[in-house]
């Protein structure tokens, strides 16, 4: 009978010079001597949303054309920087209104 059967790893405990949290390293606290011939093979990933719906540089950049109606100057362009941030549809929109406030200093 081997000592162990299954050995679950989480990256939230990987060790301080691993380079990221796809890259890297874990230590296992105790070694495992198995037996020669032994096998061992990956049986399950779970990968939880582990990216950004809006990355920086990479997707952040809104650039927004509207009509000033006020000051009759016409179309005013504009580029709206969205934080990094995993957003839903409403979460997105209210940070969207937001920053476009304050871009304008009107309310949307």
């Amino acid at each position: 009978m081997l000592p162990v059967k299954k050995i679950y790893i989480d990256s939230r405990f990987k060790i301080p010079d691993s380079v990221s949290h796809t890259d890297f390293k874990f230590d296992l606290g105790m070694s495992f001597n198995m037996p020669e011939g032994a096998h061992f093979y990956l049986d399950d990933v779970n990968i939880p949303n582990s990216w950004y719906s809006i990355e920086q540089g990479m997707n952040s950049k809104l650039y927004i054309r509207y009509l000033h109606a006020f000051d009759q100057i016409g179309y005013r362009d504009i580029i709206i920087d969205v934080p990094s941030e995993i957003y839903n549809g409403d979460s997105f929109i209210s940070v969207v209104k937001a920053l476009f406030n304050v871009e304008t200093g009107s309310f949307f």
